[in-house]
């Protein structure tokens, strides 16, 4: 069963997190303060688990505008 943890910014690995060799500049911890800090967004990161196992971790951030969640980030 895959489940998520979610992390305060104090409990991230971030030495872990940035030895993926597919990591992006948007899920690396200074961009996500550059958002925290100019555009006032929430910071979300969790541990991915499976069986108990971690088997990877998701970033993201929440951001709202005129008192909404900004759409358009993960358009489908």
């Amino acid at each position: 069963m895959i489940s998520f943890q979610r992390l305060s910014l104090e409990q991230v690995p971030w030495d872990a997190l940035e030895a993926f060799s597919d990591r992006v500049i948007f899920q690396a911890r200074p961009w996500l303060e550059f958002l925290r800090h100019t555009q006032g967004a929430q910071p979300v990161l969790a541990v991915v688990q499976e069986d108990g196992q971690t088997v990877g971790y998701f970033t993201g951030a929440l951001l709202y505008k005129y008192g909404k969640t900004f759409k358009g980030w993960a358009a489908s």
